[in-house]
């Protein structure tokens, strides 16, 4: 009788774990969704102010302002040095950083960039590389694409808007993206 009760009541714990579990993974799904309609709410309010106080905005030393941008994407200290290559088609922005290395800046994410650099025929693309090493030009995502260090910056921090105008300073159009990424490439 004693070994019936065991059983009954290791059966009933259980089934209220079970039904525990089952519950409150649906109420973490409903937070989750909650979570990311209130983002996707404040981002296209901060959008539609940050719109309207556009014209008031001017960066006056782009270089600093990129340099912060990189501080907080990367969350390590970046000393830009000098501007790099300008990339229209993806629109990419290079600068030479400390110790050798270049930072990136792009609205695309990294699998993005890849394609559009990889996106070439093969024929084109074989071309392209030998004419960079004819240069002496590394290429601009690197030779190891698993070594770069990436970060973001998007709409939630204050001063992303600002990126279209320092964006133009530096002589390159991307508009006003939602994001901007970095990306640290090793040297």
């Amino acid at each position: 009788m004693d070994l019936s009760i065991g059983i009954a009541l290791v059966l009933l714990m259980v089934t209220f774990i079970i039904i525990a579990i089952y519950y409150f993974r649906r109420q973490a799904i409903a937070l989750e969704q909650v979570a990311e309609i209130e983002e996707e709410r404040y981002m296209r309010q901060t959008k539609l102010w940050r719109k309207q106080d556009a014209s008031q905005i001017n960066v006056g030393e782009p270089l600093s302002w990129f340099q912060k941008q990189a501080t907080i994407a990367l969350g390590s200290d970046v000393q830009l040095l000098e501007p790099g290559r300008r990339n229209a088609s993806p629109p990419v922005l290079e600068f030479l950083a400390n110790r050798g290395q270049r930072v990136l800046f792009s609205p695309l994410d990294l699998r993005t960039m890849k394609k559009a650099f990889d996106g070439r025929t093969p024929k084109a693309k074989d071309a392209a590389s030998r004419l960079a090493s004819m240069q002496g030009e590394t290429p601009l995502l690197g030779r190891n694409t698993r070594g770069i260090q990436k970060g973001d910056v998007s709409l939630r921090d204050n001063e992303y808007i600002w990126a279209g105008n320092a964006g133009e300073k530096m002589g390159i159009q991307w508009g006003e993206p939602e994001r901007l990424w970095v990306y640290w490439v090793q040297a």
